[in-house]
């Protein structure tokens, strides 16, 4: 566009024609700002496997790179997916894509750096023992670092494996050890590690193998995720940065996280089939809540917070916005459900519930109905313990309450949901 002005410019000859002067020093000067704000956006760059790479639209699987933008504020962070299905840390490398992966790492880049799912492989070209794995990952950091960048280790996801009920620790599994062959590099290199390996297996473990198989992986295997899966994992990695903070390097993309909104899930009938958890997203991420009716059970609709009927489909898809949202999945013979605008008085529906400073340094809440299932989160959707004292009384400890709270109940009258922050 400068250029183009600048043409313009020559080729006037008559008098008057030095006004496109200052015009052309604006569009310059603006521009040089642009580019300014362009040169100092942080970059992300991503290598990793099938668990991490990018999709097409049409396509049901993702992978935490492609989600994980979302989780920081606009124009502050690029991030460059060059992850790819079926490689390890070593063929990822022997195929060539390091080579040009690495060409296009710059001063101050970050790398992203999480295999080992093909690492455990059986298929030759791919398998990686733990101590070849050691050798690669100390290349990607040591080679990275070289062109100025800041190399983070993260550790593989778990997979949805169990003995029984027990999950298994796939990637702590003798030989298989890829988790401490990781930690070594940290260890002996210092490098900013996101235990994405441990937190998932906690996460995993209370959501249970059929959730998981239902609603987080890929239907019918226990590798790849869909899009609620991919997004879970996306927000733990952005977890995981935040509690880099401190580090000089990663504590600029900390800086960068954008915020997160609570979307509350319920259903208006106990028991009546499994629903998606409720949880935090970024705005803009793309959203899907689903129901599985249990047998006999019969599933009308998807209502929202304001009482809107939605869709008649069990999975309802929706952009995140830049505010709390709740939805409601619809059951024959179940409650009705009535809307609370946010910092109304809970009194107004038929059970009124209360909260209160306990002497013993509770927070007690008591509803005139006996509460059927009850379930207290933070903002990020991990449970926070409580103890029942009896059917309408629950409580927790006050310091289990330093920060925002969601508190879902079940009673007679109906399931709801409510935002508490304790005011010292």
């Amino acid at each position: 566009m400068i250029i183009g002005i600048g043409d313009s410019k020559k080729k006037a000859g008559k008098p008057g024609s030095g006004i496109i002067v200052p015009v052309v020093a604006v569009v310059a000067f603006f521009t040089a700002i642009v580019w300014a704000a362009r040169s100092t956006a942080l970059r992300i760059v991503i290598i990793g496997d099938s668990t991490v790479q990018t999709y097409g639209a049409s396509d049901p699987l993702r992978g935490w790179g492609q989600e994980l933008p979302y989780f920081f504020n606009k124009n502050t962070v690029t991030v460059i997916n060059k992850s790819i299905g079926g490689r390890s840390s070593r063929s990822f490398i022997e195929d060539g894509h390091w080579a040009s992966t690495l060409s296009i790492l710059q001063k101050g880049d970050f790398l992203f750096i999480q295999f080992g799912h093909n690492d455990r492989s059986t298929v030759t070209e791919r398998h990686a023992d733990t101590a070849q794995y050691r050798k690669y990952l100390t290349q990607y950091v040591t080679e990275s670092r070289a062109k100025g960048a800041i190399p983070v280790l993260v550790s593989p996801m778990n997979m949805n494996a169990w003995n029984g009920t027990t999950l298994r620790e796939v990637f702590n599994e003798g030989v298989n050890d890829y988790h401490a062959a990781m930690l070594r590099v940290v260890n002996a290199s210092k490098v900013p590690f996101i235990d994405l390996e441990k937190k998932t297996a906690e996460i995993f473990r209370r959501l249970g193998q059929r959730y998981l198989a239902i609603f987080i992986f890929n239907p019918g295997e226990g590798t790849h995720f869909q899009e609620m899966g991919a997004l879970l994992n996306a927000r733990l990695v952005a977890e995981g940065i935040k509690e880099l903070e401190a580090d000089a390097g990663v504590g600029k993309l900390a800086a960068a996280l954008a915020p997160q909104y609570m979307v509350t899930i319920a259903s208006n009938k106990s028991g009546a089939g499994m629903i998606t958890e409720s949880g935090t997203y970024p705005q803009g991420a793309s959203l899907i809540v689903k129901t599985v009716p249990n047998t006999g059970e019969k599933f009308q609709h998807w209502q929202n917070g304001s009482g809107t009927s939605l869709t008649t489909d069990t999975s309802y898809h929706f952009t995140m916005g830049a505010a709390e949202a709740s939805y409601t999945a619809m059951y024959q013979s179940g409650t009705t459900m009535l809307s609370e605008d946010a910092g109304t008085a809970v009194s107004r529906r038929k059970c009124a519930v209360t909260f209160r400073r306990s002497t013993e340094g509770m927070i007690v809440v008591r509803s005139e109905e006996p509460i059927f299932s009850v379930r207290v989160c933070d903002i990020a959707g991990r449970n926070i313990p409580f103890k029942r004292l009896d059917d309408r009384r629950v409580a927790f400890t006050e310091k289990e309450i330093n920060g925002a709270r969601v508190i879902a109940i079940e009673t007679p009258s109906g399931s709801f949901t409510r935002r508490v922050r304790l005011v010292r």
